[in-house]
């Protein structure tokens, strides 16, 4: 079940919903829509990230840019309406910018076929997910310890980074980042 499907079922019975499918290739057209539509609504949740067309294991990720226009919505949307829920759907981080402006944001992963009703689980308070990621979120592609050693010499691949991969790199190079490997928020969930 989708994210979207599972908050629809759950919470938006007889309430607007944008469409989703592929809506983030659509353009300007859906951020003017979905910005009308959040300054309208007390809450707004905003379902996005990538798929199987843009990020595989057989093949590296051209840039960590979202597709399409979807920086441009949650940016446009959150501006609209400050309580704003970000749900991403990916493997691996993504840029972000803007997001310090988000108050939540919710990393769901590629969770099969209950992701939606796990992410629903989160989103209400049923479940707490522990508040810590397994790797780091970087701002931009070049604070990523491999982005200067992105090359082959003589068709081998160079693996500059030593033991500086992950939040180890971060730590030693003093990179700000999106959200840090084992975040803990100061979040609470109650009824």
């Amino acid at each position: 079940m989708s994210m979207e499907k599972a908050v629809h079922d759950r919470w938006l019975k007889g309430k607007i919903i944008v469409p989703s499918n592929r809506s983030h290739l659509f353009g300007d057209k859906l951020t003017v829509l979905a910005t009308s539509l959040a300054k309208e609504h007390d809450q707004v949740i905003i379902c996005g990230g990538l798929n199987a067309e843009r990020e595989t294991e057989s093949k590296d990720r051209e840039s960590m840019k979202l597709p399409g226009t979807l920086d441009q919505l949650i940016y446009e949307v959150a501006a609209a309406n400050p309580r704003t829920v970000i749900a991403m759907q990916t493997e691996t981080p993504g840029e972000m910018p803007g997001i310090e402006e988000v108050p939540a944001v919710i990393q769901a992963w590629y969770g099969g076929n209950e992701t939606g009703n796990c992410f629903a689980d989160v989103l209400f308070g049923d479940y707490n997910p522990s508040e810590k990621l397994s790797l780091s979120f970087p701002k931009k592609l070049q604070d990523v310890p491999a982005f200067i050693n992105f090359r082959t010499e003589a068709g081998r691949i160079v693996y500059g980074e030593d033991i500086y991969l992950g939040y180890r790199y971060y730590e030693y190079a003093g990179r700000e980042l999106n959200f840090p490997f084992g975040q803990y928020s100061s979040q609470v969930l109650g009824s």
